[in-house]
């Protein structure tokens, strides 16, 4: 106790000692409340950098996976440019061997058919060339040494079509070198500098007149169409069952002929001349180098009877039903590659090799049947509406239900596939390809959401009827009524009002849309307008109608439901139509038609 002394010295020995331990404790343990506090103060800054640092790898942990995402696209462009490359490599030989190949090889002429080069081809088959060669040939020896066996068949060729399509020697010159169908018949001369020149041509001609030889070579030739039942007459190859063939007198082109029925000096009635039927469109004969009319053989069929001769009446041609058609259509745009169906199945096809043949992409179309794919492409084409140019900054996206969707880096990567599959395969334009890879996508897209959705089906042809599509839209929350037991209006929740007909008669759902226009506007200020849209809305036809004595703008998009409507791509198509109505009505900078509320 304080103020208490002990006599016993050991016991304040011991107070002492204990008094200095607590002194000493007391000192350590103030010097750990001051380390406390400093390692609070430290704990504090070290969480704020840890939060910082934290932050800092978040950041880099998402550049990493950006960087990754790109270097695996990049990886799998540079695979592809790769086989590009090599394809391009092989493709560059290839043409550069058919150039060295056409280079070197003699002209062939064209294979197009044209009335001139059937003309020809038929004369070819009639004309007794055998006889004709062996009639000259014994009088052109004397005239002049035969350096070419072929000669005397080359020149009579070139007399003969100077006799049927009434040239000069210089317009057949001309003609032989203009004409490949022409320097065929006459024998497929590879150089030009070879061909027969005008005083040739005349030489040969005189040579024929001077023995007597052309009036029978002439004569040879239409006896020979007669049997056929044909002959030509002032350039025309015709039928010669027009008249009677007791009547046909041969005439040499240099002799003149009468006027039909007329009557000679002696009052013998001449023979008639055959001309083209009054039916056919008359050609204009051919003269000196002029290319623009050709022999032709008339196919009228005609009865004769009593020196008359008759034309019946051809049966009338069926009318085709008129096709109902978009102003834009996919499979159009295939046509110009190849048949639709087969090209959109082999495209199908080979994109489904490639996209289950990679590990990284194969789950995209685990469950999809190849065959449902390419039923699904066929059938609903008209179902994915026209899409603008796919781009950098307009990439294709992924349209299938969030529940539905895979990766971004893998879609872009399986896209890229379909897009490469078009332009090195297919032989696809580059700018389009991503357009139209777009639209094969989304059908994909659609037929793999099939496979799961059991909310959304494909409606039967037979169950289509408008209170069906009526309960659809209204269930999504849109505004609309039944207007007839196969109409719909949709008024509220679209870019534009629209209507939905059933139309049996083409089995198309119709989507109809009426643009109004205020009342200041005129007929001509909205044709003027129709005619700018019709020009810059790629997807749509306008049309300008009058209702209640006032102009207005229709327009429509026709979507077959023969193989059934998926109703879910409907809804889609609907929604695309009614926002290219309203970005289209954004061209009418003057306000003439009734924009539609937002």
């Amino acid at each position: 106790m304080p103020g208490v002394t002990h006599s016993d010295p050991l016991v304040t020995i011991t107070i002492e000692k204990y008094k200095d331990e607590l002194s000493a404790y007391s000192d350590e343990l103030i010097t750990l409340n001051i380390s406390k506090q400093e390692s609070h103060r430290k704990i504090d800054f070290l969480r704020r950098n840890l939060k910082t640092i934290e932050s800092e790898l978040q950041n880099l942990s998402d550049k990493k996976n950006e960087i990754l995402k790109e270097l695996n696209s990049v990886k799998v462009t540079a695979s592809l440019l790769d086989a590009r490359a090599k394809d391009l490599t092989q493709a560059i030989d290839d043409l550069n061997h058919s150039i060295h190949q056409l280079e070197n090889q003699p002209h062939k002429p064209s294979f197009k058919s044209t009335r001139r080069n059937s003309f020809l081809r038929s004369m070819d088959q009639t004309v007794p060339w055998v006889e004709l060669i062996a009639l000259i040939e014994p009088h052109y020896v004397k005239l002049k040494a035969i350096e070419d066996e072929h000669e005397i068949s080359r020149m009579l060729r070139a007399y003969l079509i100077q006799h049927w399509f009434k040239l000069s020697p210089k317009g057949l010159e001309e003609n032989l070198h203009d004409s490949l169908s022409m320097r065929d018949f006459v024998g497929n001369i590879a150089d030009s500098q070879s061909l027969a020149d005008r005083f040739t041509i005349e030489r040969f001609t005189q040579f024929l007149n001077a023995n007597g030889l052309d009036k029978i070579i002439l004569t040879k030739v239409q006896e020979k169409l007669i049997l056929k039942g044909l002959t030509v007459s002032n350039g025309k190859l015709i039928d010669a069952s027009l008249s009677n063939l007791s009547d046909v007198k041969l005439v040499p082109p240099d002799q003149p002929r009468s006027p039909a029925g007329s009557l000679s000096p002696n009052g013998v009635s001449k023979p008639t001349e055959f001309t083209r039927p009054a039916t056919s469109t008359p050609l204009t004969p051919l003269e000196n180098n002029s290319h623009n009319s050709y022999p032709t053989l008339a196919t009228t069929v005609t009865t004769t009877g009593s020196g008359s001769s008759a034309t019946p009446l051809l049966p009338a041609k069926p009318v085709a039903p008129k096709v109902i058609k978009n102003k834009f259509s996919f499979f159009d745009y295939l046509s110009t590659y190849g048949e639709p169906k087969k090209l959109i199945t082999d495209i199908v096809t080979q994109f489904h090799e490639l996209v289950v043949e990679k590990k990284e992409t194969r789950h995209y179309l685990f469950n999809a049947n190849i065959d449902n794919l390419i039923a699904d492409q066929n059938n609903f084409v008209s179902y994915i509406f026209p899409k603008e140019r796919i781009s950098q900054s307009n990439p294709i996206v992924q349209t299938a239900p969030p529940t539905m969707r895979i990766a971004i880096s893998t879609f872009d990567e399986i896209a890229n596939m379909l897009t490469y599959l078009l332009v090195d395969n297919y032989k696809v334009e580059r700018k389009t390809a991503p357009t139209a890879a777009a639209h094969i996508l989304e059908l994909v897209e659609e037929t793999r959401c099939q496979i799961e959705d059991t909310n959304q089906t494909v409606w039967k042809p037979i169950e289509l009827k408008a209170s069906l599509i009526e309960q659809f839209f209204s269930m999504k929350g849109f505004i609309c009524r039944s207007t007839s037991p196969t109409e719909i209006a949709i008024l509220g929740g679209l870019e534009f009002p629209l209507s939905v007909l059933i139309d049996a008669s083409s089995r198309c759902l119709v989507l109809k849309a009426v643009c109004k226009a205020n009342d200041w506007a005129t007929l001509d200020d909205i044709t003027s307008l129709k005619d700018t849209l019709n020009e810059k809305v790629t997807a749509l036809n306008f049309d300008v109608n009058v209702i209640d004595q006032k102009p207005v703008l229709t327009t429509q998009y026709f979507v077959p439901y023969g193989r059934g409507v998926p109703n879910r791509l409907l809804f889609k198509v609907c929604k695309s139509f009614a926002v290219a109505i309203a970005k289209g009505l954004e061209i009418d900078e003057t306000d003439l038609m009734v924009k539609p509320s937002t």
